[in-house]
């Protein structure tokens, strides 16, 4: 299968490890661009990525067709170390999870839940 990968992400290794014929590009909108034109099969990306490209675009010629469970990733929020902030940034985002506020956000911004 030959996808379209950028070398330097953790992605092209997935592909490169699974036996993939790696077709260089410099990023996700490249690949995209050459599955739709049939020049590529696939690529490996970040879901959140894919997502956000198929909101924004209402391209429905891409499709997720499969995910990898073993493989994840984690988001952080950064703070000055004497802000004060992480306590309360904390709480409110137990808070919002609790209320469904993240879901919403998720499904506004991506199309599906994503906060887990």
């Amino acid at each position: 299968m030959k996808v379209a990968q950028s070398l330097t992400s953790n992605y092209g290794k997935i592909a490169k490890d699974a036996g993939a014929d790696i077709q260089s590009v410099d990023g996700l909108s490249q690949s995209l661009t050459l599955i739709k034109q049939g020049r590529t099969d696939a690529t490996v990306n970040d879901k959140l990525a894919v997502l956000d490209y198929m909101k924004q675009t209402s391209d429905n010629k891409v499709k997720i067709a499969a995910e990898l469970n073993k493989e994840t990733s984690s988001s952080a929020f950064a703070f000055r170390k004497d802000s004060g902030i992480k306590a309360s940034f904390d709480k409110e985002l137990k808070a919002m999870k609790k209320d469904g506020t993240l879901k919403q956000i998720s499904e506004k911004w991506f199309g599906q839940d994503v906060s887990e």
